[in-house]
């Protein structure tokens, strides 16, 4: 005998057109945002990208803050996700670390977007109390996130961190903006800069495992 399923209704029409407005604002507010800097990107010229009315804006969000907010919400869940696929398999490399540090330098300078919004967002929280705490939350998730990935990394070579994830996590921040930001425009020249940083802190990182054969 067959066991009955639970009926899923299909999601109305209202609903997914909301949520299709939804997301295309999202995308085109990404790109104003990144290309003109929080001050500088009008709502208006965010509506027109998708042809979109003023109404139609704040019948989503409150103000540029909330979207800008959103916005930088969605590219941290972006980038979460890409760093959960990214070392996948390094662990049978030859040189595992050196991998590590090259796929992460290829991705990170080829995201100059993320850093761009990420730049952004952090000058407008440190000028806007009320964004603040919200930078802060999104950005203790994302060092968490990145410091079990560091973690789980060098534990799957037969290594182990000298110091907590998090702090780890913060180095590794500090070497991806000190060394991304030194050749913005020049992408292959940054990734090489940053490969080579990060190859050199994950040797500064990490110890071998006790009783973990030389």
């Amino acid at each position: 005998m067959m066991m009955a399923t639970a009926f899923k209704p299909p999601m109305p029409r209202v609903k997914m057109r909301r949520a299709d407005t939804a997301a295309r604002l999202l995308e085109a507010a990404c790109d104003v945002f990144a290309e003109r800097g929080f001050e500088a990107a009008s709502l208006d010229a965010i509506c027109q990208r998708i042809n979109m009315t003023r109404g139609a804006f704040y019948s989503s969000y409150a103000s540029k803050e909330d979207l800008f907010i959103a916005v930088f919400d969605e590219e941290a869940r972006r980038l979460a996700s890409r760093l959960a696929r990214l070392w996948i398999g390094v662990a049978d490399h030859p040189d595992p670390l050196g991998a590590a540090a090259h796929r992460y330098a290829l991705t990170e300078a080829s995201d100059a977007k993320w850093r761009l919004l990420h730049a952004e967002f952090r000058l407008l929280a440190a000028r806007n109390t009320n964004v603040a705490e919200r930078y802060e939350a999104i950005a203790d998730q994302l060092s968490a996130n990145l410091g079990q990935r560091i973690a789980d990394l060098v534990d799957a070579v037969g290594l182990q961190l000298v110091m907590p994830p998090a702090e780890a996590a913060d180095l590794w921040s500090a070497v991806v903006e000190g060394s991304s930001w030194r050749h913005p425009r020049v992408p292959d020249q940054a990734a090489e800069t940053l490969r080579k940083n990060l190859f050199a802190l994950l040797g500064v990182l990490t110890t071998r495992k006790r009783g973990a054969l030389a």
